[in-house]
């Protein structure tokens, strides 16, 4: 059982995934999206393969390229639901415990933007050049975007304020294509 802010997923003992909760923009995969798709009750998870089979790696390796250096790695991949295989993966490598992506949604182009927190020095690797974050405090919030079809980082950020202890656990686009956060701060 995995339990969101807003939502819940189990997988049952025969390796069928299961969600319920909002679904205002189709977190619970079950092929819906909006306010009168929300699930009371759990429901299966739309064109999911069973979570106990081995599935084809197209990508190549998505691991930790830096060795012991890194303690967490913040990990964004794209699932082909046909088989199970990842068609993609990025990760942005963190030199302290806790830097974790928590939402991702799509930009007015198309890409993806992330959003979570970052503690440490996160690297934000792309195919043009690195980006490197580091937390004010004991977390940050962090916002990168990454491409759709690729999976490559094309940029990173963190917001400028200096509040100690912000961590974002949603974000949206506006119609005016402003990004907008949900989380808390401490």
């Amino acid at each position: 059982v995995d339990a969101g802010d807003i939502h819940t997923c189990a997988i049952l003992d025969d390796s069928t995934p299961y969600c319920w909760g909002y679904n205002w923009a189709g977190q619970l995969g079950i092929g819906t999206v909006g306010n009168f798709s929300d699930q009371l009750e759990p429901v299966a998870v739309s064109g999911s393969p069973s979570m106990g089979a081995q599935y084809p790696d197209r990508a190549g390796s998505c691991s930790s390229s830096s060795g012991s250096t890194t303690t967490d790695t913040i990990l964004v991949m794209q699932i082909d639901t046909s088989d199970g295989g990842f068609d993609w993966c990025s990760s942005a490598e963190s030199t302290a415990s806790g830097s974790q992506g928590k939402d991702l949604t799509y930009d007015p182009t198309g890409n993806l933007t992330v959003t979570g927190a970052l503690t440490g020095t996160v690297t934000f690797t792309a195919a043009t050049q690195n980006t490197q974050l580091s937390s004010h405090g004991n977390a940050d919030v962090f916002l990168a975007g990454f491409s759709s079809s690729t999976g490559d980082a094309q940029w990173a950020m963190r917001p400028a304020w200096t509040l100690a202890d912000i961590i974002a656990n949603e974000v949206l686009f506006n119609d005016n294509g402003h990004i907008l956060i949900g989380g808390f701060f401490s």
